[in-house]
């Protein structure tokens, strides 16, 4: 509490749009007054902004400004007659509900002086007062939360599983818990110990120690090769982003590479009749499909998250660790069970190491992750769930709750090899300023690399802030480095 809450403005040019040259100078101030959070305005405004920014950690708020037009030093950007621009509104006074496109609210923890509109400060307890006004944290989020609950719930049965009701980490139960019907996750009794995920570790990388070369093949709709690219490139390996053209070209890819990385996004549009299908279909052509196999027999990994993981699901390579047809009985990833898209900060904790990729962790070590999908609940039954626990290939679980309600809490998966790993949770969505309010986070131990080329993507300041210790990047770089 304490900390100062303020509003640097953005005004529209004489055509109602976005002042582009303030917008600039706007990220330029961010910079320089290394904000303890920001919130990017958009059609909600103030009001929306200031709200979510206090559902996030539960920070109450006092803000009063209904005299601010006489204060000196508190008028917003944009608003003055004499700057060529028009304001978002007519009024001196920032309207609370008016859209603000292009401005952004900032907590810092000194006073931003003559820099923006100082809207007010945080408080201790969970009672917000605006203009006067007051309310609780908890009535605030529920007028927010509620008008289309029945519509879009926010939260399922299977979220209010206890952390300790999650599976991951401890003694082994002899038998696993039975399904519940309807595809909610599978409810442990209190009297039932975690299951143990296999500590078993990965042999090393056979070959000569050498850097890897990573390919990350994008098909229509993907969004998060860039995102890829920076991880593996901050963690040291050489990547090359291929746009998919045809079987000939991604095999040939494939062949020349040491790691396969299959990014998120929403190829074809997740239709028809859901998500990845494509790139499924590519991965089950033959010159894929052979490449693929070849690049295992050498050693190699593959890695998919969100929409990569689907396609791997879908294709066979999970749980299976081949190309291959599936059957009624095998795992799948479907629709959420809240019925709509998810995007959020989870926790996950790790359930195996008997990977390249999660060697360097614990059995039991948690990470905050962004999730972002439509499609993420995994689906599968008690005996398959016995069995790929046993054989150490539940890679991650979903620890605390359960945002889409997988069958045991299940995160990600590995293939019977641990070569071959896919999650829902975007581990490559670190960077410089993200998620500073959500810990724990962790800098890296060396400055950013960048790919040549890419420089434009971020800056050489830019931090890389990613899971502690050893995080997947970089595990797969040192496999392949045997280090």
């Amino acid at each position: 509490s304490g900390s100062y809450i303020s509003l640097l403005d953005c005004p529209l040019d004489a055509d109602g749009l976005i002042n582009l040259e303030h917008f600039e100078a706007n990220l330029q101030a961010l910079e320089a007054l290394d904000p303890l959070s920001v919130w990017a305005l958009g059609y909600g405004g103030i009001a929306e902004g200031l709200a979510c920014m206090t559902f996030g950690n539960r920070i109450a708020i006092d803000v009063d400004f209904r005299g601010a037009a006489e204060t000196p030093g508190t008028r917003p950007e944009g608003t003055s007659a004499d700057n060529g621009s028009a304001p978002h509104e007519t009024s001196e006074v920032p309207d609370l509900y008016a859209p603000r496109h292009g401005a952004f609210l900032v907590e810092t923890p000194q006073p931003v002086g003559q820099a923006a509109f100082t809207l007010g400060r945080t408080v201790e307890g969970d009672i917000c007062t605006i203009n006067g006004s007051s309310v609780s944290i908890e009535t605030l989020h529920m007028a927010y939360e509620s008008p289309l609950s029945g519509l879009f719930p926010v939260a399922t049965g299977s979220e209010a599983v206890g952390r300790d009701a999650v599976p991951g980490t401890l003694e082994a139960i002899s038998e696993p818990p039975a399904q519940v019907a309807g595809g909610e996750e599978p409810q442990f009794s209190q009297t039932e110990s975690r299951p143990s995920p296999e500590e078993e570790l990965p042999p090393p990388y056979p070959g000569t120690p050498h850097t890897p070369r990573v390919v990350v093949p994008v098909f229509a709709g993907t969004n998060c090769e860039y995102d890829m690219e920076r991880a593996f490139v901050q963690a040291g390996a050489e990547v090359h982003i291929l746009v998919y053209s045809s079987e000939k070209h991604l095999a040939t890819a494939i062949d020349t590479c040491d790691i396969l990385a299959l990014p998120g996004g929403f190829s074809g549009a997740d239709e028809p009749d859901g998500a990845a299908k494509f790139i499924a279909a590519v991965l089950r052509q033959p010159g894929v499909s052979c490449a693929i196999d070849n690049l295992l027999a050498r050693h190699g990994l593959i890695l998919g998250i969100c929409n990569g993981f689907q396609a791997l699901m879908k294709s066979g390579l999970l749980p299976y660790g081949k190309v291959c047809d599936l059957s009624v009985d095998s795992p799948a990833l479907v629709a959420n069970a809240s019925g709509s898209h998810i995007a959020r900060m989870v926790h996950t904790s790790v359930g195996s190491r008997r990977s390249p990729w999660l060697a360097g962790y614990t059995c039991g070590d948690e990470h905050a992750v962004p999730i972002s999908h439509g499609e993420g609940r995994i689906q599968m039954n008690r005996e398959t769930f016995a069995r790929l626990r046993a054989a150490g290939q539940i890679a991650t679980y979903y620890s605390g709750d359960n945002p889409n309600g997988s069958d045991f809490a299940i995160e990600g998966l590995l293939d019977p090899s641990g070569q071959i790993f896919g999650k829902m949770g975007h581990s490559e969505r670190y960077g410089h300023q993200l998620y500073r309010n959500f810990p724990p986070m962790h800098p890296p131990a060396r400055p950013p690399q960048h790919p040549p080329g890419r420089t434009q993507l971020y800056t050489a300041t830019d931090t890389l802030y990613s899971p502690p210790a050893h995080d997947i990047f970089t595990q797969a770089v040192r496999y392949f480095q045997c280090t």
